[in-house]
């Protein structure tokens, strides 16, 4: 006895709003793999608030994501009807409506009423379609684009016009942008009934109509996905690696009940000959492909199981008849509805630990307070962290926590960072992060918070120290050796004019620093020097040179005494600055110390050629040297900067630009006492 047409639509619509409060009551917090499709979400209600003429970005064409835009795009009217901290698994109740609506319909179509019935209860029997219906994952939304296609397909079938073929196409590319492996699951099964006769059979020479309906469901299927394809399609053939076939697939345990009734419903469907070989290319395909691509999850085959449902409701439904027939269904139901609330009532797993999830709360709030909301076209706050693991989201849980504030983050090594978050427990903790940051920043307290635990989050505000001191003798090299101290000086390197290549005798780490005006200065004595330059001091950031002096043998730096020579230079944004002092080979060489401080003012300009002969070019014309007098009461000027402490002088010529730079090497090492 058939059913009546409006059971037809609610037993489906039922069954998925059982699958959907199943899946998403006591619903936690976003697992891993969920926090980079919920931030590219924000990213795209970003795009939406963006001037009219700039919104074409929403599209997904100009934007290079991790994965097609359909999923994102699905989700922003729930974004913009209940802001931006809503659920958006809630996005996967409309799909999973459609999914169990197209199940029926392909096991109506194929077999029968109850068998389409059927299909639908069992469906929601896999455990992994319950699990993954409560995350925002593109499975459930795959899963149902796959099996409207194929309903798409087996109703273009019934018509004649080639035009008929176009939902399946349109389908099919709404598909294709939620994930690539969609063609997998679908283009097998959709092709083989639109070029199938209306009883099922695939005929050697297909007719031009069955043809024509092919091309136009391919032709609207590649106007739909095409431009987001194209766009990136470098981006995609340069992470299209074939992996080796992957380890064999491992069902949950708790799927076998379901899987046993699969494989009833095929054997029955295979002896009667109704197994239809679409639904066996639905199932076969990917499971030879997605190997191949290095998936070795059970839960990507979430989209191939209104396959195996429509089979396991489809064979027992062939068998017998009447009232024996209604039991066999009734039972499969029975045990779908039990495996569903199994599933159900198991504890889940997959979410970010508590102890994390309390820590990205803490900080988004310390942040709200510090840092005023933004748009999408607002920069990112850079925030490093002390003391504090993001888990293995890899920070993607703490930034889509900022995120969903309104608010854009990302971290960043100290040295980039505007703010440092940090978990500290007592004194010592608190006294480990000022040691921490003493290097290269002031850190001031910008806000704090107690956590469950009984420690207290932590938010700073970075300032980059301008004056940072090294002792030479711990610091790397490439040439040279390490000297005690002696009568006119502590311990330092030395480089022989004979004995030593040419290279870096000393060499700084990189020293974080705001733009600003800024000078190097070089405590180093030289003795038995030829004429001309006796070393060179270069500053670099960036991994660029960005000036470069020449030390020159004479009055007031005379042999055998200490000197500083100082070494203006400029950044004009925020860079990490390293000195090296370099041996010429004119001299032995001794350098005591290496000092970046602010810049010391300038007493004296004038215009020459380098000493190479070379005028240096027009935006470098003028070549600065700086003369201290040797008198101590010379110095006076200096001390009130508070820029030296030392009773003798230095003679440094600024070198133009287009000198060769000195490019460090990978076998610098430092001194094992550094």
């Amino acid at each position: 006895m058939p059913l009546p047409r409006r059971s037809r639509v609610a037993v489906p619509i039922a069954v998925a709003a059982a699958v959907a409060a199943c899946a998403l009551a006591g619903r936690g917090a976003p697992s891993a793999d969920e926090i980079p499709r919920l931030r590219a979400g924000l990213r795209y209600l970003d795009d939406l608030r963006r001037p009219p003429a700039e919104r074409l970005a929403l599209l997904g064409w100009r934007r290079c994501e991790a994965s097609p835009p359909l999923v994102p795009l699905a989700t922003l009217p729930l974004l913009v009807a209940a802001g931006r901290g809503a659920d958006a698994a809630l996005v996967n109740v409309p799909f999973l409506v459609l999914l169990f609506l197209a199940t029926s319909m392909i096991g109506r179509r194929l077999y029968s009423e109850e068998a389409g019935t059927a299909a639908a209860v069992v469906l929601a029997g896999f455990p992994a379609l319950i699990r993954l219906a409560g995350r925002y994952l593109p499975e459930i939304p795959e899963a149902a684009l796959a099996a409207l296609c194929v309903a798409a397909a087996l109703r273009a079938r019934e018509r004649r016009a080639p035009w008929g073929g176009a939902p399946a196409g349109a389908l099919f590319g709404l598909g294709m942008l939620v994930r690539w492996d969609f063609a997998l699951f679908c283009a097998a099964p959709a092709a083989h009934i639109l070029l199938s006769t209306r009883g099922g059979a695939l005929r050697v020479g297909p007719s031009r109509e069955r043809a024509a309906r092919l091309a136009v469901a391919a032709v609207v299927a590649a106007v739909v996905a095409g431009p987001w394809y194209l766009s990136n399609a470098r981006r995609l053939a340069a992470a299209a690696v074939l992996h080796a076939p992957s380890v064999p697939w491992r069902p949950d345990a708790a799927a076998l009940p379901m899987l046993i009734l699969a494989a009833a419903g095929l054997a029955v469907a295979a002896a009667r000959r109704r197994a239809h070989p679409a639904l066996l290319l639905w199932i076969a395909v990917p499971l030879a492909g997605l190997p191949l691509a290095g998936v070795a999850s059970a839960d990507r085959l979430v989209p191939a199981l209104p396959a195996a449902a429509v089979l396991a409701g489809g064979g027992l439904s062939l068998v017998g008849g009447g009232t024996a027939r209604r039991l066999r269904l009734g039972a499969a139901c029975a045990v779908a509805a039990a495996a569903m609330a199994w599933t159900a009532l198991a504890p889940r797993g997959g979410e970010p630990p508590a102890e994390e999830a309390a820590l990205a709360d803490a900080l988004g709030i310390l942040l709200a307070r510090e840092v005023p909301a933004r748009g999408g076209d607002g920069a990112p706050v850079a925030i490093s962290l002390f003391r504090v693991d993001p888990g293995r989201a890899g920070g993607e849980t703490f930034l889509y926590r900022i995120e969903r504030g309104g608010m854009r983050a990302v971290f960043a090594p100290p040295e980039e960072a505007r703010l440092v978050f940090a978990r500290v427990s007592d004194d010592a903790d608190r006294a480990a992060l000022e040691a921490w940051g003493r290097p290269w920043a002031l850190l001031s307290t910008a806000g704090s918070g107690p956590l469950p635990d009984g420690s207290a989050a932590v938010l700073c505000r970075v300032a980059l120290t301008r004056r940072r001191k090294y002792d030479a003798h711990l610091l790397a090299f490439e040439t040279g050796t390490q000297r005690p101290a002696d009568e006119t000086g502590g311990p330092a390197r030395f480089a022989g004019r004979e004995d030593d290549p040419p290279g870096a005798v000393a060499a700084t780490p990189p020293h974080p620093l705001e733009g600003g005006a800024y000078a190097a200065r070089v405590r180093m004595r030289y003795d038995r020097a030829a004429a001309g330059a006796v070393a060179a001091v270069e500053v670099r950031a960036g991994g660029a040179a960005v000036v470069r002096g020449e030390v020159e043998a004479g009055d007031p730096l005379r042999a055998g005494r200490y000197g500083t020579v100082t070494l203006p230079f400029a950044l004009h944004a925020r860079s990490a600055a390293e000195v090296a002092v370099l041996h010429l080979g004119a001299a032995d060489l001794r350098i005591e110390s290496i000092e970046i401080v602010p810049a010391p003012p300038e007493t004296e300009h004038q215009s020459t050629t380098d000493r190479h002969g070379c005028s240096p070019p027009q935006s470098t014309q003028r070549t600065r040297r700086m003369v201290f007098a040797a008198d101590p009461r010379g110095l006076s000027r200096i001390e009130q900067d508070g820029l030296s402490d030392s009773s003798v002088v230095s003679v440094i010529s600024v070198a133009a630009r287009h000198l060769p730079a000195f490019h460090f090497q990978p076998w610098m090492h430092a001194d094992p006492r550094g």
